[in-house]
C-alpha cells in the first residue's frame, strides 16, 4: 500500500514539473556565437548554411552534400530557377567537389558547377543577391574558394594557359576559355598555381589580403632556370619565387532561352598589383589577392637567403657570385623603386616584416617597386658601395639607356645598420677625403698597377648616385660601433675571407708605397674586413661621417633605444644613439624598448610608409 502511494506522488511530482518547464527561452550569450551561427557554411566548417539546408528540405531531400542533392537542385533550377536554390547548388557542389576522396574528374565537375552557380548570384541581375543580406558574403566565400580550387586540379596549368579547356559536368561538355592578362608576367614562367586560403602563414605580424571576387593564387615559378625568363625577369629570384596571381570566371553563356546550365565561360588571370581591379558584368570589382603569402613563400625556401648572414661574413669571395640586385616583381618603369641594403651578418629576411607591411597599402604597391641588394657582409662596406653602384649603372643602361624613365630618378635607398653606411656612401661626394684618411701620398702620385687605380679610385672617389632623392637610414652607424672593437667582433674578423681582387690590390699597393698608406684599424690586417670598418677607431669611417649628404637627397632616420622613455640617447645594444643620430635629418623616429633588428619593429614600417606616402 505504501509503495503505492509513493508511486503516485512521484507521477504527480513529475507532471508538474513537465508542466512548469518550457521548452523555450533566452539564455545570455557570447556575441561571436551569432556571427558563427550567422555565416556558419561549407567555407567554415563541414556542415551546409541554414539557407541551403532549408532550401534541400523544401525540395524534399535531406540536409547533406551527396550528388543526389547536387542532381536535384540541378533539375529543379533548370524548371524553375532562383537565386537561394542555385546558391545550395553551389555549396553542396563545393562540398563535394574539395572531398579528396572523390577523383578528380567529378571534383573538377563540381568545382565547376559551384563556380558557376555562384558566380550567377553575383552577377546575374535576375538572380543577384542582396549585398546586405547574410547569403551575399557566403555566395562570394563560396565562388572565390570554388575557382581556386577548381583552377588547382584543372589539366595543363599554367603552362597551356592560351588555349581552350573542356569540363564535363552536368551531363553536357562546357567549354573553358583560358586567358592570360597578367602582364607583364608570362604563364610560362609558373610551374603551378596555389589557392592561397589553402595556406597558414607564419613569421610575420599581418596577413595582407584584398577582398574581392577571384581566386587568389600563389603563383610559383620553381626553378626559374628552366624556362626562358624575358629581360623584365632579369633580376628576379632564379628559385621558388612565389607570385601573387588573381583569376576572375566571367562571360558566362548559356544556351538561349535557357538560365542552367552554362555551356561557356572564361577563366581570366590577372595581376593583382598592376590591376588591382576589373570588369565583371558590366561593373568594377576589386580581385581577391593574397600579397603575404607569396613572400613568406619565396623567402621561407631560398636556402640562399637562410645561409647568407653567416655565410656572407665568413666566405666572400663565394658569395660574391651570387650578389646582387634582386626584384620581387619584373622591372616596372612606372613605379619608384626602393632599394633595401641589409646590413652586417644579415640578408634580405630582415625586410620580411617592412616589405609585407609596404605591400598591404594599395597606394603603396601602385607607386613603388622593391629592389633588394644581397652581397658578402664581410667584405669593407666601401666596396660593398662601389659594387651597388656599378649594379644601379648596369640596370639603368639595360632599361633606360636613354635616361627618358622619370621614376628611376626619384629612387629612395633604405639602409639597415652597415647598409646605411652603404647608402651613405651613394649619396655623398668623396672628393680626397677618403683616401686622404688612409694615404698619405696623392692617389695620382701614388705607385700602383693600371687594374689596381682603376679599382682603389671606384673604391674611394665617386659621386653621389643621381637617381637617388631620399635615403632612409635605420639604426646606422655613421661614427661606428664599439661592438666591433670588442673581443668577439676581433675573433670573428679573423675568419673573414676577403676577396682575392681586394687582398692582392691592397698588398700591392702598400707594398709599392711603403710607410705612406695606413691601415684602416689593425696593422696586423691592412686589408680591412667590414668588421674593422665599422670600428670607431676607423680613419675611413671617420672621414665618410665628416663628408655632407647631396642637398638633393632627403634624409631619415629611424633609430632604436632600449631604454623605455623614447628619449634621445642609449644604445640600441649594437649601436649607440650618438653614432645613428644625424644631424641636420628632415626627420628622426627614435622607438622605445627595441633592439638593433629595429626594420622588424611595426613603428618603423609605419615610419617607411609615412616617408614613402611623403614622398609621392
Amino acid at each position: 500500500m505504501m509503495r503505492s502511494i509513493r508511486s503516485m506522488v512521484l507521477l504527480i511530482g513529475l507532471v508538474c514539473l513537465g508542466a512548469c518547464h518550457s521548452p523555450l527561452g533566452l539564455q545570455p550569450a557570447p556575441v561571436q556565437e551569432h556571427f558563427v551561427t550567422t555565416h556558419r557554411s561549407a567555407l567554415t566548417s563541414h556542415q551546409l548554411s541554414d539557407q541551403t539546408e532549408r532550401t534541400l528540405i523544401t525540395v524534399g531531400l535531406p540536409p547533406r552534400a551527396t550528388f543526389e542533392a547536387a542532381s536535384a537542385l540541378s533539375d529543379s533550377i533548370a524548371e524553375d530557377p532562383d537565386a537561394m536554390t542555385f546558391l545550395a547548388l553551389a555549396e553542396v557542389a563545393f562540398m563535394i567537389g574539395r572531398n579528396q576522396a572523390v577523383d578528380t574528374e567529378t571534383r573538377r565537375a563540381q568545382l565547376a558547377v559551384a563556380s558557376l552557380a555562384s558566380w550567377i548570384v553575383l552577377f546575374d541581375p535576375e538572380f543577384e543577391l542582396s549585398p546586405y543580406g547574410s547569403e551575399w558574403p557566403i555566395a562570394r566565400g563560396l565562388h572565390n574558394a570554388s575557382v581556386a580550387s577548381l583552377i588547382e586540379i584543372l589539366e595543363h596549368m599554367p603552362r597551356h594557359v592560351g588555349e581552350k579547356q573542356t569540363v564535363y559536368a552536368m551531363g553536357q561538355e562546357m567549354e573553358v576559355d583560358v586567358s592570360w592578362r597578367a602582364s607583364p608576367w608570362t604563364a610560362e614562367a609558373f610551374s603551378k598555381f596555389l589557392p592561397a586560403m589553402k595556406y597558414r602563414v607564419r613569421g610575420v605580424r599581418h596577413r595582407h589580403w584584398q577582398h574581392g571576387i577571384g581566386a587568389a593564387l600563389l603563383a610559383d615559378r620553381g626553378d626559374a632556370h628552366t624556362v626562358e625568363t624575358t629581360a623584365e625577369e632579369h633580376y628576379l629570384p632564379p628559385n621558388h619565387q612565389a607570385v601573387a596571381i588573381s583569376a576572375i570566371v566571367h562571360d558566362v553563356t548559356h544556351e538561349s532561352g535557357t538560365a542552367w546550365p552554362p555551356h561557356r565561360f572564361s577563366l581570366t588571370f590577372y595581376d593583382p598589383v598592376q590591376t588591382p581591379f576589373v570588369s565583371v558584368a558590366g561593373r568594377c570589382i576589386p580581385l581577391e589577392a593574397d600579397f603575404t603569402a607569396p613572400l613568406v613563400h619565396t623567402l621561407a625556401r631560398d636556402r640562399t637567403l637562410q645561409q647568407a648572414g653567416r655565410g656572407g661574413l665568413i666566405d666572400t669571395e663565394r658569395w660574391e657570385d651570387i650578389s646582387g640586385l634582386y626584384m620581387l616583381e619584373p622591372f616596372d618603369p612606372d613605379r619608384v623603386p626602393v632599394v633595401f641594403i641589409h646590413g652586417l651578418r644579415s640578408s634580405p629576411m630582415i625586410w620580411r616584416e617592412m616589405v609585407n607591411d609596404l605591400m598591404g597599402d594599395p597606394e603603396i604597391r601602385a607607386q613603388y617597386q622593391f629592389w633588394f641588394y644581397l652581397y658578402p657582409t664581410g667584405t669593407p662596406f666601401a666596396y660593398t658601395a662601389k659594387n651597388l653602384r656599378q649594379a644601379l649603372r648596369q640596370l639603368r643602361a639595360m632599361y633606360d639607356p636613354d635616361h627618358t624613365v622619370s621614376t628611376l630618378d626619384e629612387m629612395v635607398l633604405v639602409g639597415h645598420s652597415m647598409g646605411g653606411l652603404v647608402a651613405r656612401l651613394l649619396v655623398t661626394e668623396s672628393d680626397d677625403a677618403l683616401w686622404n684618411a688612409i694615404s698619405d701620398v696623392c692617389f695620382e702620385e701614388a705607385v700602383m698597377k693600371d687594374e689596381d687605380r682603376s679599382l682603389i679610385r671606384n673604391i674611394f672617389f665617386f659621386d653621389p648616385v643621381p637617381e637617388v632623392r631620399r635615403v632612409v637610414f635605420i639604426a646606422t652607424p655613421h661614427r661606428g660601433s664599439v661592438v666591433a672593437d670588442r673581443a668577439p667582433g676581433r675573433l670573428v674578423a679573423r675568419f673573414v675571407q676577403l676577396p682575392s681582387s681586394i687582398v692582392g690590390a691592397a698588398k700591392a699597393v702598400i707594398e709599392a708605397n711603403p710607410g705612406r698608406i695606413r691601415p684602416f684599424v689593425d696593422p696586423r690586417r691592412p686589408v680591412a674586413t667590414s668588421i674593422d670598418s665599422l670600428s670607431p677607431r676607423s680613419s675611413f669611417l671617420s672621414a665618410l661621417a665628416e663628408l655632407p649628404i647631396s642637398d638633393r637627397v632627403t634624409v631619415h632616420s629611424i633609430i632604436g633605444c632600449r631604454s623605455h622613455d623614447g628619449r634621445p640617447g642609449g644604445t640600441d645594444g649594437v649601436v649607440p644613439y650618438d653614432s645613428a643620430h644625424l644631424p641636420g635629418a628632415d626627420s628622426e623616429l627614435l622607438i622605445p624598448r627595441c633592439g638593433h633588428s629595429v626594420p622588424l619593429h611595426s613603428a618603423a614600417a609605419m615610419e617607411l610608409l609615412r616617408i614613402l606616402h611623403e614622398h609621392r
